[in-house]
């Protein structure tokens, strides 16, 4: 039998980082992965996340991992940031280990031993394994239980909080029998053991939530914070809400922003929260706990008009991590 490959080499990497494709000599604080996954969708939505992860590969405008001032090039230069008068990242190493390998579905399996969501785990593994922090790119959203059920062999991130920016709730019990997809992920996510408190940000009352699943999500005990509260009560009571923890995982679908700022989307919503609430958000929570690993989800390239999306997409990855690594040097 052919043997099958966890992971397939890309064309570019996220900020011009180094390639890793093989994770036995993975040595970078940072490791992205892309998941070009979109089998939990429904067919009635648009089709094209499974190249987000492309996507944010080709921006060009972000922050460039290889650069430097005064003709010096050096490698995880950072950059300075000018309200805070500080570096930012100077000094974290990163890099990209390529997409994760899906194969075509047959039935609910693709292979002898194991689903997509399964290979995704595996390598997820793999990572933390290595020592690195995983910065996962969808893909649809289907990917944050198969991520946090790599953290159980990690008994030292237990246990794990998670905050979850959304303009759905992803609370559902299945789509017609089928219990792992973009639906029902924060579902899944909430019967791992080891997973205590939710926090859902950005959820907008106008999505496809009904009773049963709302009042579903309140009895676990998901904080759920539509935009209307976020704007009343404002981004720091947000970040202070959130509950203080030992580990916190963060995981981001895009539409919970506002569709003319992220037109490269599917599930397009009005009054939902702005770039900056986003931002403003992801870089206060590190101050809630130790942040342990990170998703971002939703990119539909055919869609971006200009590559808007994808700029948005680097920038919360860039922004996030800056909040969660200091400086080295």
């Amino acid at each position: 039998m052919q043997e099958i490959r966890n992971i397939v080499p890309i064309r570019g990497t996220v900020f011009g980082s180094p390639e890793c494709s093989n994770l036995d000599e993975l040595s970078a604080d940072i490791a992205f992965l892309g998941f070009p996954y979109e089998q939990g969708c429904m067919t009635a939505l648009p089709s094209g996340k499974k190249w987000g992860a492309k996507g944010i590969r080709h921006d060009e405008k972000g922050y460039k991992y290889q650069g430097g001032s005064g003709g010096k090039d050096e490698e995880a230069c950072g950059w300075f940031d000018i309200d805070t008068g500080t570096w930012q990242l100077r000094g974290v190493t990163m890099a990209d280990c390529g997409d994760v390998n899906v194969l075509p579905a047959e039935g609910e399996r693709n292979s002898d031993s194991m689903t997509n969501c399964d290979r995704l785990t595996e390598v997820v593994n793999k990572i933390l394994d290595r020592g690195a922090f995983p910065v996962v790119m969808g893909g649809d959203h289907t990917q944050p239980y198969p991520i946090l059920k790599a953290y159980g062999d990690f008994t030292k991130f237990h246990p794990i909080d998670i905050v979850h920016f959304d303009s759905h709730h992803d609370f559902w019990d299945s789509i017609g029998g089928a219990k792992i997809n973009d639906a029902d992920c924060i579902t899944r996510c909430s019967e791992l053991p080891f997973v205590d408190h939710i926090t859902s940000i950005g959820i907008n009352s106008r999505s496809r939530m009904g009773q049963k699943d709302y009042d579903a999500a309140i009895a676990y005990g998901v904080n759920i914070i539509t935009p209307d509260r976020f704007k009343r009560i404002g981004v720091t009571e947000v970040i202070e809400s959130i509950p203080k923890a030992n580990n916190i995982y963060v995981t981001v679908d895009i539409d919970c922003m506002n569709c003319f700022e992220v037109p490269g989307i599917s599930g397009r919503e009005c009054g939902a929260l702005s770039y900056l609430d986003v931002e403003q958000t992801l870089k206060g929570i590190p101050m809630r706990g130790n942040v342990i690993g990170f998703d971002i989800t939703g990119l539909i390239p055919d869609r971006d008009f200009n590559g808007i999306t994808a700029r948005v997409c680097n920038n919360l990855i860039a922004e996030a991590l800056a909040a969660i690594f200091p400086s080295k040097r």
